[in-house]
């Protein structure tokens, strides 16, 4: 896949996430022999056709369908990551062109497995700030992880725990905004309304200014993370395609 934007320019690692969870979803998978025809490097995401859980299923050679280690259930194919509308032909037929949609979907799985590998907080954070995946638990950690890391780095810093907490959520929602839309959902002047405090109180030299930094380099930390396996991830198949 080459992850490139419509303008030509090359997908950041926030755009390629975006686009995998946007345009990437299970969907079924020819038979064995076919997957096996195509001697990928890297095996693909599969996931149980009935239960919809991935990397549970065996293939018994025996039985020549599929088993779920999760819902007990058997198939006779499993699901692969595809894009999303793009299949219109029956699953015994093939062309080469549904072979690289296969390729296509080893990529997407690449990128969602190592995102679902990254320490909590980043995973939360990555699904909260760059999918459609947007729950309020996801913001839920990505905020407790800027509080801990308050908790850890408290000297000569604001003691109000409360307002603490609101200030996280607002720069959060701010960091948000920021990486989905280029803007702010929350001006300073609202900021410091909402704390309570004089907006000259969250300048850099000030104790609110000092915190609300630390807390912006949490969220900047945890989108270095995500940066950083999704670069790891597509790697390895862009190496092995220039190689060949």
């Amino acid at each position: 896949m080459r992850w490139i934007n419509s303008d030509g320019s090359p997908m950041t690692p926030g755009e390629i996430v975006a686009t995998t969870y946007a345009k990437f979803e299970p969907r079924p998978l020819w038979d064995i022999d076919r997957l096996r025809g195509m001697k990928l490097d890297h095996p693909p995401r599969l996931y149980c056709s009935i239960c919809g859980k991935h990397d549970t299923v065996d293939y018994i050679e025996t039985a020549k369908k599929w088993h779920c280690r999760s819902c007990k259930g058997w198939a006779a194919r499993p699901s692969i990551l595809r894009k999303k509308g793009d299949i219109k032909a029956k699953q015994s037929q093939g062309t080469r062109d549904k072979d690289w949609t296969i390729v296509d979907g080893l990529e997407a799985g690449r990128v969602m497995t190592a995102i679902e590998n990254l320490p909590p907080a980043a995973e939360s954070w990555t699904l909260w700030v760059h999918t459609q995946h947007c729950q309020t638990a996801h913001q839920t950690v990505v905020v407790n992880e800027a509080m801990q890391h308050v908790n850890r780095q408290g000297k000569e810093l604001p003691s109000d725990g409360i307002k603490i907490f609101w200030l996280a959520v607002m720069l959060a929602d701010n960091a948000r905004e920021s990486m989905r839309n280029g803007g702010k959902a929350h001006s300073l002047g609202h900021i410091a309304r909402e704390l309570g405090i004089p907006q000259s109180e969250l300048s850099g030299i000030r104790k609110w200014g000092r915190l609300s930094s630390l807390i912006d380099g949490v969220y900047d930390g945890l989108d270095r993370q995500m940066a950083s396996a999704v670069i790891r991830a597509i790697q390895p198949l862009h190496l092995a395609k220039n190689v060949g």
